[in-house]
């Protein structure tokens, strides 16, 4: 069977359509006319046309800024989310034009297609119920309607809701399944001139007394004499003239198993899997030990994705036929079909063991790869990820995906500098992921390379206004390079994304007291504690914008209110101890760094301010101590020699006080000028 069937299978998936009518309730056309003269409406379309989801999703974005009470604006924002795979984000636009637009026909038919692809099959029922209240002569949504009935195996309101469909347009009956995945029945046809060999859903008993009419020789006999479909003899281009002939054929048992094998071929190339079954199980009957009808069995239960019979299939055909490499591809395949619908079924160990069996038959089988690869991701096992994309990506090195998958587990690996090479040479195929771009900027920032950061997420936000981390990136990454006025810019939009996000509000509060912006700091975090005032974090930046304004009053109060839900955050309590300091608290100030030394804050910072505090309040024999600690660190710092010396003086220590301000004139003279200053002074 030719590869492309094979991926097809395997990997297909429905298009979604939007169609319309116009009836009086539906208000899909009158918002459309609405859009109709816009500019970027008309470019939308056109983007949609070429397969331009991403463009499309800029402009659908910019139109429902601008109609927000529009329902199709919505509606187009939801199409074009949805043929970019995000289902959910779909539904969201979908409800949004409901909301806004409660007839919007093609809306609830949307929703309805998306809720399928998220599983959500009685929820897509609804809706497509709900767009034929308002559009009742709309055949493609009758059809879809069918389709998810049989899905919740109503057959009998599906095969109505089929004829419905067939009554408005007559092309169903003959291609419903082109591009609809088929379930393992078909339904009843209304057509007068196509052949009902078989009944519906069979039951054994009625499938061991199946009778053959002149109508059904007909078909037999062209399928052994031309091997193709039945709907060909309506051309007029009969083989025969009677059904004698056929009787004649029909007399030998093995050629009559050999007329229902190539009568399944016939219901093959019609996509009738399961009557494709029938016909060779038939034939099986008594060709037991011919490969080849196992085969074609094996490949109608792939065309009906029941894979395990696919699988049964293809072993007893590669069993008879153990040279054929096309029968083991096929069982390749048949093994992949069956872990695609265990994964389905969130039985990820049980695919996984399929996925293994695929692999081992066809190595090369990219489909079973990129299964296995996506399944090892989903359990976080990212080194076997990584070498199953580093082998796919030799087999396809054309695929975006894959280069963008292969990035994505090296960075899992903590492989920051081999996944932006994976992540490069995606983007040379691909430049209109924001996910893409968003995962290159993050691993970028990583390698602390700031600059290229800010680049790539100011492109992951110019392909998707709303990737709400992508926002948070580029104002985190700006921050780094002190473009403080960007960084809050960005910030800002994070918040507006995220509706007010109490975290997101903190970072940027703190990226304002970074970038000097203390006043708007304090009008953040107060709207903060007024919502939760127990967060000690938002306290802490609270007093560090009041420190920044000069309100050291304030700042202390702030400290304390921190403190009282932080006791043992030991910089908490230095920074109070520096506030205290700072409005002539002294003996509070002493005691505030004391607790920080004692909760663990042993900075030489820290112990150089307990040092000096200490200084002040005459306790000179505890400074020297004090400034020893912080001299593990500061040794030669010039102001902590200052200090040493100053509390040298104090103590009429003379000869190291010169010993100390002769080391310091070496390492600071302006210093050593304060010093010898103070020597000067009369006690």
């Amino acid at each position: 069977m030719k590869t492309a069937f094979q991926i097809r299978l395997l990997l297909g998936a429905a298009v979604l359509l939007i169609f319309g009518c116009s009836p009086r309730t539906d208000s899909s056309p009158r918002d459309q006319a609405a859009l109709s003269k816009d500019a970027d409406y008309a470019t939308y379309l056109d983007a949609c046309k070429e397969g331009r989801y991403a463009d499309a999703a800029r402009l659908a974005d910019g139109l429902a800024g601008r109609f927000p009470k529009n329902g199709s604006a919505w509606n187009a924002v939801g199409y074009s989310a949805a043929h970019r795979g995000k289902q959910q984000d779909a539904v969201i636009a979908y409800e949004r034009a409901i909301k806004v637009s409660p007839g919007h026909a093609k809306a609830w038919h949307n929703l309805g297609l998306s809720y399928g692809k998220l599983g959500k099959i009685e929820d897509e029922v609804r809706c497509y119920r709900r767009a034929l209240e308002l559009r009742p002569k709309d055949a493609t949504t009758w059809m879809d309607l069918a389709i998810a009935l049989r899905g919740l195996n109503k057959i009998k309101e599906a095969n109505d809701a089929y004829r419905h469909a067939v009554e408005l347009d007559g092309h169903f009956e003959r291609y419903r399944w082109r591009s609809k995945e088929s379930p393992s029945e078909s339904f009843n046809s209304t057509s007068p001139d196509v052949s009902e060999l078989v009944a519906d859903n069979p039951s054994q008993e009625e499938a061991a007394s199946w009778k053959w009419n002149d109508e059904a020789w007909l078909r037999a006999w062209c399928a052994q004499a031309e091997l193709q479909p039945f709907s060909r003899l309506r051309s007029g281009a009969l083989p025969v003239k009677s059904t004698v002939d056929v009787q004649r054929w029909m007399e030998s048992p093995v050629v009559s198993a050999q007329l229902w094998n190539n009568l399944g071929r016939s219901y093959e190339a019609e996509e009738k899997w399961d009557r494709a079954t029938a016909c060779y199980k038939k034939s099986l009957e008594v060709l037991k030990g011919e490969p080849m009808v196992w085969g074609n069995l094996g490949m109608a239960a792939l065309g009906a994705r029941t894979y395990g019979d696919a699988v049964a299939a293809f072993e007893e055909a590669s069993r008879l036929a153990p040279d054929d490499a096309t029968f083991r591809n096929n069982l390749a395949i048949a093994h992949a079909g069956l872990a695609t619908s265990l994964i389905l079924q969130k039985k990820r160990s049980e695919a996984r063991n399929q996925l293994q069996k695929a692999l081992q038959i066809q190595p090369g089988l990219a489909s079973a790869r990129v299964l296995l690869a996506s399944l090892l991701q989903q359990e976080g096992e990212w080194a076997e990820a990584q070498s199953q994309c580093d082998q796919l990506v030799q087999q396809m090195p054309r695929s975006a995906v894959l280069w963008y998958a292969l990035g994505v587990a090296r960075a899992r690996n903590a492989k920051a500098y081999s996944a932006v090479e994976a992540f490069e040479r995606a983007l040379r195929l691909d430049m209109n992921s924001d996910d893409l771009w968003h995962w290159y900027a993050v691993e970028l920032a990583a390698l602390e390379r700031y600059p290229d950061a800010a680049t790539a997420f100011d492109h992951c936000v110019k392909i998707n206004p709303k990737n709400l981390q992508a926002w948070l990136g580029l104002g985190s990454v700006r921050a780094r390079l002190q473009r403080w006025d960007d960084s809050i810019a960005a910030l800002k939009k994070a918040v507006e994304l995220s509706s007010g996000d109490p975290k997101i509000q903190t970072l940027l509060a703190s990226v304002c007291v970074a970038g000097g912006r203390p006043d708007a700091a304090v009008v953040l975090c107060r709207k903060l504690l007024e919502g939760d005032p127990s967060r000690a974090d938002v306290w802490k930046l609270l007093a560090e914008s009041h420190c920044d304004l000069g309100g050291w009053d304030m700042a202390v109060v702030a400290y304390q209110k921190a403190l009282a839900l932080q006791p043992k955050d030991g910089g908490g309590w230095a920074e109070l101890g520096y506030a205290l300091g700072a409005i002539g608290e002294k003996l509070e100030s002493r005691k505030a760094y004391q607790k920080a030394i004692a909760a663990g804050d042993h900075r030489e910072e820290v112990w150089n301010n307990l040092g000096v505090t200490q200084t002040r309040l005459g306790e000179y024999e505890d400074a020297l101590k004090s400034f020893a600690q912080a001299g593990r660190e500061l040794k030669g710092d010039p102001d902590l020699m200052l200090n040493v010396g100053v509390v040298f003086f104090h103590l009429k220590r003379g000869a190291e006080f010169q010993s100390t301000l002769a080391a310091l004139q070496k390492a600071d003279a302006g210093k050593a000028a304060e010093l010898a200053e103070l020597a000067q002074r009369k006690d």
